[in-house]
């Protein structure tokens, strides 16, 4: 059967029309729920449903953190031909997000960094420049983060249930889709910005040279705040 396998051949166009008949399309993997096992999803799924069983929808919050890298260039464009990328910055700050089960109560999003007072800000905090922002030493860990949220709830009132590791890529409600649209909308963003520099420094050869997504923490912050 192997030499048989072996000794088809197909012609360019025969393989063209067959993948176009089955849909057959080149695709990029998203995600890592290809990862989770489904024994430990399954378990982490009556966890969950137990555990918020006698609260209603609204009193349900989930949170979930994702870093962003508020200067790196995109990395797809349009062009005639063929170009070179760019160096990508490697700034980023995480962001937390929090909303509730039915959906009409979003918390704010709270920008996570190292310094006490970013330059950026001056001598104000963030609340003044409307960015919920805090400091941490330690990054991003969920300790730290629990510690710094936003005190919304009464902490007697307040119970925390952490989903099962391994399973968050399919567990966890804002990898399904609600951080792919954050990101997506702070990219839109990130765009007009970098039109409105581009136009700004379009007769000036000296500073035609100028790195278009180059941003402080206090801009990218607005970039996500409506």
């Amino acid at each position: 059967m192997r030499s048989r396998l072996l000794e088809l051949t197909f012609s360019k166009g025969w393989l063209y029309s067959f993948q176009r008949r089955h849909n057959f399309k080149s695709r990029r993997t998203q995600g890592e729920a290809g990862t989770a096992c489904a024994a430990s999803v399954e378990r982490g799924r009556i966890a969950l449903r137990a555990r918020i069983f006698d609260y209603d929808a609204k009193d349900a919050y989930n949170l979930d953190e994702t870093a962003l890298y508020y200067c790196k260039p995109p990395t797809e464009t349009i062009f005639t031909d063929p170009i070179s990328r760019r160096k990508s910055d490697k700034k980023r700050f995480p962001v937390a997000l929090a909303a509730n089960a039915d959906g009409r109560k979003n918390l704010l999003l709270l920008f996570v960094g190292s310094a006490v007072k970013p330059r950026c800000f001056g001598r104000q905090s963030g609340d003044h420049h409307a960015v919920q922002y805090k400091n941490t030493n330690k990054g991003c860990s969920w300790a730290a983060l629990l510690r710094i949220a936003p005190r919304t709830f009464s902490k007697s009132k307040v119970k925390i249930e952490m989903i099962l590791p391994n399973t968050t890529s399919v567990l966890q409600p804002m990898d399904a889709g609600v951080i792919a649209c954050l990101k997506a909308y702070f990219h839109r963003s990130q765009g007009f910005h970098a039109v409105d520099v581009e136009d700004s420094v379009i007769d000036d050869e000296e500073k035609s040279t100028k790195d278009l997504y180059e941003v402080d923490v206090r801009p990218a912050g607005y970039a996500l705040v409506p």
